[in-house]
């Protein structure tokens, strides 16, 4: 063969595509299965404002090659903290007209999941609107990583139909900061 040829094999690229509504489609080598997890997670939940957009499809596209194992424990840890940081809280003033916002703004402030059990029954007592919000806090750790990606997506899909919707809780920035893609604005 060509030694031209064999050069020209070895630097061709496979283009890698990726749907996270095909939900058959195994992960390829190249993604991280936290980033690949939180994708498939959010388009099962995200409005069409927000997946009809550049700015998902450019994150979409950075999943791929954002294989890194060293990088899943930090990652792991930025959408608990996002959970945490931006999606539980959005729910507060909610909590607070149910009669339970000392204990939700205690939960948030201990960032523990041990309190959410408690605080996940007051939460359907008092709201029989947000027992899906009071089921997806009481499971979502502890569970392997990317099990936990699919209730911290659930709890964040809960927390945006209690309070006022998924653009605030910015899911597309936070899939791009995972999959290592530096964010550029859209104003």
């Amino acid at each position: 063969m060509d030694n031209h040829a064999d050069a020209q094999a070895m630097t061709e690229t496979v283009e890698v595509t990726f749907d996270p509504t095909d939900r058959q489609a195994p992960i390829h080598l190249s993604m991280s299965p936290i980033v690949w997890a939180f994708a498939r997670e959010l388009a099962l939940y995200l409005p069409a404002e927000i997946t009809e957009t550049r700015q998902w499809a450019d994150a979409l596209r950075n999943v791929i090659g954002s294989s890194d194992p060293d990088e899943d424990e930090r990652r792991t840890a930025r959408l608990v903290n996002w959970l945490w940081s931006t999606a539980v809280p959005r729910v507060q003033s909610r909590a607070d007209r149910g009669g339970f916002g000392p204990m939700w703004a205690d939960m948030i402030a201990a960032r523990e999941w041990r309190h959410s059990e408690s605080v996940s029954r007051h939460i359907a007592d008092a709201d029989p609107e947000a027992a899906d919000l009071a089921y997806a806090l009481s499971h979502v750790f502890p569970v392997p990583e990317t099990k936990a990606v699919a209730y911290i997506v659930y709890v964040a899909d809960a927390a945006a139909k209690l309070s006022d919707g998924w653009v605030k809780l910015n899911p597309t920035t936070v899939l791009a900061e995972l999959a290592n893609v530096p964010q550029v604005s859209s104003d």
